[in-house]
């Protein structure tokens, strides 16, 4: 199965955060505004709705492979009783220090290996 660039990599829990709150806030509005009446308006929030999720679904895997853990576990967020002690693990627990199959951590960089002097 091949695995698409947008879910390589790792996401450090302040990352996870910001990123998280920047795509749930187009949801707030959504909240206070009556229920949509016309189709275009349905459609409208459709779309919002989708695209927030998406994005939400795949901050978590990537928080998921610095954590060194597959990003497969996401689908537990789907789980009605798991998905808040889940979200509430993907902001607090640290990431794995240095390389793992995901890459480095946000913001490091690999250090290139000294030269033997002749």
């Amino acid at each position: 199965m091949k695995q698409y660039n947008f879910l390589q990599g790792r996401l450090g829990r302040s990352d996870y955060m910001l990123r998280l709150l920047l795509a749930l806030v187009p949801l707030l509005p959504a909240s206070f505004l009556p229920a949509p009446q016309v189709w275009y308006q349905v459609l409208l929030a459709g779309l919002v709705l989708a695209v927030s999720t998406a994005l939400a679904a795949l901050f978590s895997v990537r928080r998921l492979h610095d954590l060194y853990l597959s990003g497969w576990y996401a689908l537990a967020l789907l789980v009605p009783v798991v998905n808040v002690p889940a979200c509430v693990l993907l902001a607090v627990l640290p990431g794995t220090a240095g390389l793992n199959p995901w890459g480095l951590p946000t913001g490091a960089r690999l250090q290139p290996e000294p030269v033997p002097a002749e």
